[in-house]
Formats: structure tokens, C-alpha cells, sequence
């Protein structure tokens, strides 16, 4: 089979996984809620809500269909003989100037349905405050920062893939010596992920404008929540997230020794202190998080990874044929690392579905282990409001599907999240 037809393949059954989701959806909005949230949306705003999430759901699947086409006509032309022809066979090249082309190309496709979800669909539904100026700053800076990221990475693949051959002596390596290789690139590979986690926190504080919180009684009683937590938060910032958005948010940001409270300036305006209290409890919580069995579940993974990485460094036939298959299907000379990404993220699509389901499942423990953390500290009250209420403002889907809920979500979906506090405050219910 030339991989051409392998990448169609696996596309074609992620979009049909994301079709049936949808399916999933509009059978659960079919039945009555349940009591636990059936007081959220009146009848209009309940219309509102189906009628938004329906159109929510026609946009991403046109999206998706869209970037798909645009992916195949690529795929099936001859772009990728024709990119290495012109850039001399040079594989930096050729691999570098395919990335920039083909994420330059995704980000002008995206944008025309980024713009209609925006300033129509969101406008719509009075959910958007963001301005075009703004629309445009973000689009420009979020994807600047893709594209140079993903540039940097590729440069990275390249090198490591062009030099492994002399690193091995043709493919001729001790064990030991692929063990070397191996935690190294590993470890490469960690320093890059925090040089990211460095670089997402500051793309985010260009995004958004943040300023201290005042000296007072709120971040006084903030302060007050951290009592018995051996890890301390220095900074107690506020964003503007009312320019762009109805949305609240209160979040607590871990990057190593930085630990930093982010507070919407629309949630303290309009919400009362309490509940206010009540979300910052629960981000103490993920503070207070003590490492469990899925914690550890991950670094296991995260081992057979560097294991597996280590065996096809010393017995690399497999990562060889791959790369004689993908010059094969698209008649290329030398190995574009782009073609390669993308066979090497399709075979392993399975794992990383898998993964995925996982990590969710595991997010949505630790978020229930946090919303006990703010019941515990006498905010349950005040968090199920507090719920109801942004899930009304914000046409938030309070009963989604079961499956739905278990794969996609990485927090718990309304109804288990209110039950597992209103059982938190009333434990005999």
C-alpha cells in the first residue's frame, strides 16, 4: 500500500470518530437532564444552548472536513518530489521549507472559520467581547509562535535523524551505546519541554494584560487558603479576560518554582467573594496533589518510551523501512522529515488515542480530588452555584454523553462533577 492511501485512511477514521461523537451528543440531547442540573437553563436559554451547540458542532466538523481535502490534495500531488527538486535535494531544506509552507497553509485555511466562529457564531450568541484588532493580534502571535516552534523541531528531527548513522556506525551499536543515545535524546527532548512550558507563559501574558491584585481583604483570605500547603504561591495576578470574552476563569499556574494565581477581572466583578474563594480552594488542591498510582502509571510510560526508543536505535529495520516505504509512495529521493512525521504519527495513532484517554481519565481524578479540597474548606455551596451559573452564561453542554465524557474530557462532565460535591457535602446522601 503507497502511504498516500495510509494517511488517508487513518484521517478518514478520525473524522469518522469525531463524527460519531456528534452522533453521540444529539442522542443525549434527546433525553430529559438530570435532575441535579435541570435547573441550570430555563426553556429559551435551554433552546439557545442546543441551538449554539449544534452550530458549534456543524463548524468543527466543516473545519475538520475542509483541512482534510486541502491535506489529501496535498498529500496525492506531487508537492513533496517538487519541494525537494527545488530546494536542491537538501534535506534541512526541503524538511524546513515544507513545514513552513504546509503550517502557513493550515493557519490560512483555519482562519476564515476561526474569524466565523468569532464574530459570528459567538457574536451571536453574546459570547465574544474580543474586537478584530485583538482577533488579529492573537492569530498572529499563537501562530507565529506555532510556526517557529514547529520549525525549531523539525530542524531538531533532521539533525538527529541525518547524524544517527554515523552516530551508530552504520546501524552497528552496542546496547549500552543505544542506551546513551537514547537518554539523551530523551533528555534533549525534557529541555525542550520546559523551554516550551517558559514560552507558552509568556505568549500567554502577551496575550492578556496582567496586573497585580491590590493589597486587601480578597487577597488577604487568598492567602488564607494556602494555610498548611507546603507550596507557596508568590503572585496573585489579574487578566483581562472581559476584552475578549464572557467567560470566567481563576486558575493556578506551576511552572517549577513559579507558582502564580491568575484571576479573570470579569470573575471578581461579577461573582460573589465566596465563589471566588471556593475555585481558588480547588487550584490549591491540584497544589496539595500528592502523587498516586495514574501519576506514577505516566512516568512508567514515559520509561517504555525511552526503552522503545533505545531497542530501534539498536535494531532500527523497522524505523528504515518505514523511511524506504514513505520515498517510495512519493518518489523522493531523500527523506523529508515532514512525510515522516506524519506516517509515524498515523501508525501510532492508536497509542496516542489511548494515551489521551488515559491522561483525561486521570485529570478528571485530580479535579475531583481538588473539588474536595473547596468542600473540605466550606465552599461546596458556593461551587455548585458558582457551576450553574457560568454553565448557563456560557452555554456550557451540562449533560454530555457518557462515552463522550470518557474519552474527550478532561474534567469531570456536570452531572458527576455536582453529585461528587453535593455527596461531598451531605456524605450520607
Amino acid at each position: 500500500m503507497l502511504a498516500q492511501y495510509f494517511l488517508l485512511i487513518v484521517s478518514v477514521v478520525i473524522l469518522c470518530f469525531q463524527w460519531i461523537g456528534i452522533l453521540l451528543s444529539d442522542i443525549q440531547k434527546k433525553k430529559p437532564l438530570p435532575e441535579i442540573v435541570s435547573d441550570i437553563y430555563d426553556a429559551d436559554r435551554y433552546k439557545k444552548f442546543i441551538e449554539y451547540n449544534s452550530a458549534k458542532k456543524k463548524l468543527k466538523l466543516v473545519t475538520s472536513i475542509s483541512c482534510l481535502l486541502v491535506d489529501m490534495i496535498v498529500i496525492f500531488s506531487p508537492f513533496f518530489s517538487l519541494m525537494e527538486k527545488n530546494y536542491n535535494y537538501s534535506v534541512y531544506r526541503t524538511t524546513i521549507y515544507t513545514t513552513l509552507i504546509l503550517i502557513t497553509l493550515s493557519l490560512i485555511i483555519k482562519l476564515p472559520f476561526d474569524y466565523y466562529d468569532t464574530f459570528k457564531l459567538e457574536a451571536k450568541f453574546e459570547l465574544n467581547k474580543k474586537t478584530l484588532r485583538e482577533f488579529i493580534k492573537d492569530f498572529l502571535v499563537e501562530g507565529i509562535f506555532g510556526l517557529v516552534v514547529s520549525v525549531a523541531l523539525f530542524a531538531l528531527f533532521v539533525y538527529v535523524g541525518e547524524n544517527m548513522q554515523k552516530w551508530t556506525n552504520n546501524y552497528q551499536v552496542s546496547m549500552s551505546k543505544a542506551w546513551i543515545i537514547s537518554l539523551s535524546i530523551a533528555s534533549v527532548l525534557g529541555l525542550i519541554y520546559a523551554l516550551l512550558m517558559f514560552l507558552s507563559y509568556g505568549i500567554f501574558h502577551l496575550l492578556y494584560k496582567f496586573t497585580p491584585l491590590e493589597e486587601g481583604e480578597l487577597r488577604t483570605k487568598i492567602l488564607g487558603l494556602l494555610d498548611g500547603s507546603k507550596k507557596k504561591v508568590k503572585y496573585i495576578n489579574v487578566y483581562n479576560e472581559s476584552k475578549k470574552s464572557v467567560k470566567k476563569n481563576a486558575f493556578l499556574l506551576k511552572l517549577f518554582w513559579h507558582r502564580e494565581f491568575g484571576i479573570a477581572d470579569n470573575f471578581i466583578t461579577g461573582n460573589a467573594q465566596r465563589e471566588l474563594l471556593g475555585v481558588l480552594s480547588h487550584e490549591v488542591g491540584h497544589l496539595k496533589h500528592k502523587k498516586n498510582l495514574l501519576n506514577y502509571l505516566t512516568y512508567i510510560f514515559v520509561a517504555l518510551c525511552i526503552v522503545a526508543l533505545a531497542y530501534i536505535i539498536y535494531s532500527p529495520k523497522l524505523l528504515l523501512s518505514i523511511s524506504q516505504w514513505s520515498r517510495a509512495s512519493f518518489n523522493l529521493s531523500i527523506n523529508n522529515y515532514y512525510v515522516l512525521f506524519l506516517i509515524a504519527e498515523s501508525i501510532i495513532t492508536p497509542i496516542l488515542f489511548s494515551l489521551m484517554i488515559f491522561q483525561n481519565y486521570r485529570s478528571r481524578q485530580e479535579e475531583y480530588e481538588a473539588d474536595r479540597e473547596s468542600v473540605k474548606n466550606g465552599y461546596g455551596v458556593e461551587m455548585i452555584e458558582l457551576f450553574k451559573s457560568i454553565c448557563k452564561e456560557e452555554l456550557v453542554d451540562v449533560n454530555p454523553h457518557p462515552i463522550n465524557e470518557f474519552v474527550k474530557y478532561d474534567h469531570p462532565g456536570m452531572v458527576n462533577r455536582l453529585t461528587a460535591i453535593k455527596n461531598g457535602i451531605n456524605p450520607a446522601s
